[in-house]
């Protein structure tokens, strides 16, 4: 029905507000992977855990089930933020310039997120139609983002430094 459809909408939207925590917590994990430390992602994702169990209790009593989304979104930040935390204190984190690599990417990732937002705010077409439209956007505003912000990756990447 058109009223389970609203309450499934609010539920992504609070799911979403984690993905850019999601996207960083992955580019971290992989980090302590290629360095062989596998124990401080296990750490902050243990933790992480509690933080949802404790959560959710939280949230589900005072909001309902919107509060397992919220709780969701909130934890994968817990995580990616100890992870950020537990790098910068093992000297993985390169400096300043790196950190301003991952808002540049951040941000390219919520002007994706707006544009596919407004592609689905605004129209009204058959849902395999509205997915290629979202999945052709997303791609096409992304890279536009990206090489507009012009993180350090993409620079090389145009130069062609392959190193």
């Amino acid at each position: 029905t058109s009223h389970d459809a609203e309450i499934t909408a609010a539920v992504l939207r609070l799911f979403a507000v984690g993905i850019p925590f999601m996207s960083a917590n992955e580019i971290l994990t992989k980090l302590f992977f290629a360095m062989q430390k596998v124990k401080a992602p296990m750490i902050a994702s243990i933790v992480s855990i509690a933080v949802n169990i404790g959560l959710v209790t939280l949230l589900v009593g005072t909001i309902g089930f919107d509060g397992i989304a919220l709780a969701s979104s909130a934890t994968i930040a817990v995580c990616a933020v100890l992870n950020f935390i537990l790098l910068s204190k093992d000297g993985a984190l390169l400096g300043i310039k790196d950190a301003a690599d991952l808002v540049k990417s951040l941000v390219a990732t919520l002007f994706m997120c707006a544009a596919v937002g407004a592609i689905l705010y605004f129209t009204n077409l058959p849902d395999i139609i509205t997915a290629c439209i979202c999945g052709a956007t997303g791609v096409v505003i992304y890279a536009i983002a990206l090489i507009l912000l012009s993180p350090t990756e993409i620079r090389e990447l145009i130069r062609g430094k392959n190193d």
